[in-house]
């Protein structure tokens, strides 16, 4: 009995072993973490797992910044010990009002459970550029309006 009891735990440790797929792992990267409001940087949030299926991607919601420009990557690829997806999310964005900011989360739901990606402070300084009366509520800086920002 003590045989079988030694062999089904050695067969549970092992099938964990070579089965066991990780939890997403989540890198972030700011081009400035201190900006003037109306300035132009790029957030990057890199996503990697393990998976034999695609997991579903929640996007960041932006409430104090506009997004100008934004880009979705997925990379597949597959090794010995199983496929690697990775994401890439790039966002080219502005801020438009003052003060400090955590930039938004991105998530991952795999295997029944929520990961996020690590929390990015960003400090805003003085008040944005070009901004009027009507495109203020909507959050719109006029530069943006008259033909781009310029760099």
């Amino acid at each position: 009995m003590l045989k079988i009891v030694k062999l089904f735990i050695f067969v549970f440790l092992v099938h964990n072993l070579c089965f066991a797929q990780s939890a997403p792992k989540f890198t972030v990267k700011v081009s400035k973490d201190r900006v003037k409001a109306g300035e132009v940087f790029e957030y990057k949030i890199r996503a990697g797992i393990e998976s034999k299926q695609s997991p579903k991607l929640t996007l960041p919601e932006f409430k104090h910044f506009k997004v100008i420009s934004q880009g979705i990557v997925r990379n597949y690829s597959y090794e010995k010990r199983g496929i690697i997806i990775t994401v890439v999310l790039d966002y080219t964005l502005t801020a438009l009002e003052e003060g400090e900011f955590n930039l938004p989360q991105a998530g991952i739901n795999y295997k029944r459970e929520a990961f996020k990606s690590p929390v990015q402070k960003i400090t805003v300084s003085g008040k944005a550029p070009g901004f009027d009366r009507e495109n203020r509520k909507k959050g719109i800086p006029q530069s943006l309006l008259e033909g781009g920002v310029s760099i």
